[in-house]
């Protein structure tokens, strides 16, 4: 490793300090250029860049060929694929997220899954999973984590982010706790703007930290850092933890006594922005004890901040040790879990394989998932005749954040309502869009009514003697704002709810979940 270090020039170490993103589904002449002229040491992956197993994995292996060629230094290719709402490559196993993970309490789940996702990532040539999430989320206006968490209670957040992380670093995928110090307390979007949070340094430790240093203690890999302000540490609410040595060095190096990576959250995101700006904020957060920029969309500001970085060395505002502490990190963690080596071929039966698996666990975990909020007498389970009808009403969201993945087409419903129709007829149920009646009416949900007219609909049919039942594919925050009715929460769409629902909606499975938020009062 030293002799390494020792041999690479200026320009192929600051290199080493950046993970980039790209435009297209193949390596495009900008792309190759990071690689063999700038020498970058990570891209991660959006779904702008994939389309099916089979292209990810010929793009994993192309950039991982131009990386050794080039530089004889393999990259890390990243991805967010939390899980439920967030999931960046097609053709995976599309796993529960985190909250549902929370109400299925169950760590040893939690670890098969991941692992079961670890194996599919890999394959694909994916060897940086940008998860598990260990923010606490105990603000219900979050705009932005959400059901992303595990859920309010700092234990079971810590439990389930500690599970997950060993499921992906025994498959030898780099597990990432994000967003340090914690982003469950924010009513603010770090996307569009610097959230501050308020509270003092015991509370802090008590809630925010207790997942972070639980994950420590596991052996995590890698954290991200989060672009929010704690005055409690740094005396502003002007300066985000990325850009904070109190945070960064004293508290999570020197206090929590963490020696892995440290890589920021995007760098182009408002809160770092409106701060410093992407490319004078990227020298600043190695300053403070970053060791990996990620910079995900412009490839001029990442030119930039390269230079920036050079300059910064040149003229002794960074030190060459302390760019070579970084550089150790990165190498070592590169060393540990890549294999720096050429990918081998894809074979389509393989992949197929760990879908399998991944699916079967999924759907055990997702099972297990499933929570009933409140309940009314005499609707579970429903006693249906064959086609009788199924009167249903789709009330999602489809407005998507930053992180999320693309939209679907407006005019089409929500995927798992579209999943859950096609499998309700099978069972011999006659399935219609408009209300009647009689009959059962099915109302799928992901966040509070948003309309007048919404509301005194729930209202007309909480009042019907038809069975109604809502099933909430989003926050759980939402019920409290629901009429009385039957409601079951999947906390997110993946179509490896249908089957459970399907059962326990017939009364083959009862609902097991365990709500993993307090609610608020009415």
């Amino acid at each position: 490793m030293e002799d390494m270090i020792a041999e690479m020039d200026l320009e192929e170490k600051i290199g080493q300090l950046m993970m980039v993103g790209f435009s297209g589904q193949e390596v495009t002449p900008e792309l190759r250029e990071m690689i063999e002229e700038y020498h970058i040491g990570g891209v991660i992956y959006f779904a702008r860049n994939l389309t099916h197993p089979f292209q990810v994995a010929d793009l994993s292996r192309r950039l991982q060929e131009i990386a050794l060629e080039s530089n004889g230094v393999p990259l890390f290719i990243s991805a967010d694929e939390e899980g439920g709402k967030v999931t960046r490559v097609p053709g995976m196993t599309h796993f529960p997220g985190a909250m549902a993970l929370g109400a299925a309490d169950s760590p040893e789940l939690t670890t098969r899954m991941a692992r079961a996702k670890a194996r599919q990532l890999k394959y694909l040539g994916v060897n940086f999973n940008l998860a598990p999430v260990l923010d606490v989320n105990n603000n219900p206006d979050n705009p932005i984590i959400g059901v992303r968490s595990a859920g309010s209670r700092p234990d079971a957040v810590a439990a389930q982010g500690s599970a997950y992380l060993k499921g992906l670093q025994q498959e030898e995928v780099i597990a990432c706790g994000k967003h340090f110090p914690g982003h469950g307390d924010t009513s603010v979007d770090s996307h569009l703007d610097l959230p501050v949070i308020e509270h003092e340094r015991e509370r802090l430790g008590e809630v925010e930290l207790k997942p972070f240093r639980e994950a420590i203690e596991a052996g995590i890999d890698s954290i991200m850092t989060a672009h929010i302000a704690f005055p409690a540490y740094t005396d502003s609410s002007e300066l985000p933890a990325t850009l904070s040595r109190e945070i960064l060095t004293d508290l999570l190096r020197k206090e929590m006594g963490f020696s892995g990576l440290i890589i920021t959250d995007c760098m182009e995101m408002e809160g770092i922005v409106k701060s410093s700006g992407t490319v004078e904020g990227a020298v600043r957060t190695i300053r403070a004890g970053s060791d990996q920029v990620l910079i995900s969309h412009t490839h001029r500001l990442q030119i930039e901040a390269i230079e920036e970085l050079k300059r910064a060395v040149k003229s002794g505002t960074i030190s060459r040790e302390r760019l070579d502490r970084s550089l150790e990190r990165i190498l070592k963690l590169k060393e540990s879990r890549l294999t720096w080596q050429e990918n081998p071929p894809y074979v389509g039966e393989q992949f197929q394989e760990f879908f399998r698996q991944g699916y079967e666990v999924g759907e055990e975990l997702s099972a297990r998932a499933i929570t009933r909020a409140a309940e009314s007498d005499d609707v579970l389970p429903l006693e249906l005749e064959d086609h009788s009808p199924i009167y249903y009403l789709d009330l999602t969201d489809e407005t998507r954040t930053p992180v999320e993945t693309p939209e679907t087409d407006e005019e089409e419903s929500h995927p798992l309502y579209r999943s859950l129709g096609h499998s309700l007829q099978e069972e011999g149920f006659e399935l219609t869009e408009n209300r009647g009646e009689s009959g059962f009416n099915l109302v799928l949900i992901s966040s509070p009514p948003a309309s007048s007219r919404e509301r005194e609909l729930l209202r007309e049919l909480a009042e019907d003697n038809s069975p109604f039942v809502i099933i909430c594919i989003g926050s759980p925050y939402c019920v409290v704002e629901l009429p009385e009715a039957e409601v079951l929460l999947t906390y997110d769409d993946s179509p490896l709810h249908v089957q459970p629902l399907l059962d326990i909606l017939q009364g083959r499975r009862e609902p097991a979940g365990r709500l993993p938020v307090e609610l608020p009062a009415d």
